[in-house]
């Protein structure tokens, strides 16, 4: 299932009420959710993210979430220069 953009007019209080439906839901259903929302983002168990550095040469990103927070580090909003994550690592498994 496919969600795009369907937090943009949540305030913060039904941000988490829809991530609590999200998580209950995945349980049983594969989730992709398209969001620039930061609780949204936080409540995902996988971050992927596109970029583009030079132009027009698209590079993917990403991070299981779970893992960092597991670690106890916060959740930094890092520009795509600034992200941690090895260049050439494949996103296709």
């Amino acid at each position: 299932c496919m969600l795009d953009e369907v937090d943009a007019a949540l305030d913060e209080v039904n941000v988490v009420k829809y991530i609590t439906y999200l998580k209950r839901f995945s349980k049983q259903t594969q989730l992709m959710v398209i969001t620039h929302r930061r609780g949204t983002i936080e409540g995902c168990s996988v971050l992927y993210g596109v970029f583009m550095q030079e132009k027009g040469v698209s590079r993917l990103l990403r991070q299981e979430l779970y893992w960092l927070l597991r670690k106890g580090k916060d959740l930094p909003l890092l520009r795509a220069s600034q992200a941690p994550w090895k260049k050439n690592q494949s996103l296709l498994r």
